[in-house]
C-alpha cells in the first residue's frame, strides 16, 4: 500500500516494539518493505507510550495536519483502506455482495 500510494501523499511509518534488530531485518527483507521502520524503546517518549499502543499491531492514520483521523487494533487492511479514501488517498474498497 505504501509503495502504491506514496506519490499521492501517504506516508506509512512501522514501529515495532517486540523483535530484534536482526529479526525486523529479516522480516522486512522477505516482505520486500520499503516504508521507514522505527524500532520502539522503553523512554518516556517512545511511539508505543505516546499513542498508548497495547495491542500490536495497531495502524493510526493521521490527515496531513497530523491529526488521528483513525485507529485500527489489528491488522485491518479494508479498514485502513476505508480511511485513506476519506481523505482522499487511493480507492474505497470494494464491496462484495455474499
Amino acid at each position: 500500500m505504501y509503495a502504491k500510494y506514496k506519490d499521492k501523499g501517504l506516508n506509512v511509518i512501522a514501529v515495532n516494539t517486540q523483535d530484534s534488530a536482526s529479526a525486523i531485518q529479516k522480516f522486512r527483507k522477505e516482505l520486500k518493505l520499503t516504508m521507514p521502520l522505527l524500532l520502539g524503546s522503553a523512554s518516556p517518549v517512545s511511539v508505543p507510550k505516546q499513542y498508548g499502543i497495547i495491542v500490536t499491531p495497531t495502524s493510526y492514520v493521521l490527515d496531513k495536519n497530523g491529526k488521528v483521523v483513525a485507529q485500527i487494533i489489528g491488522y485491518d487492511e479494508e479498514g485502513i483502506k476505508k480511511a485513506l479514501a476519506r481523505l482522499g488517498v487511493g480507492e474505497p474498497p470494494v464491496r462484495t455482495h455474499e
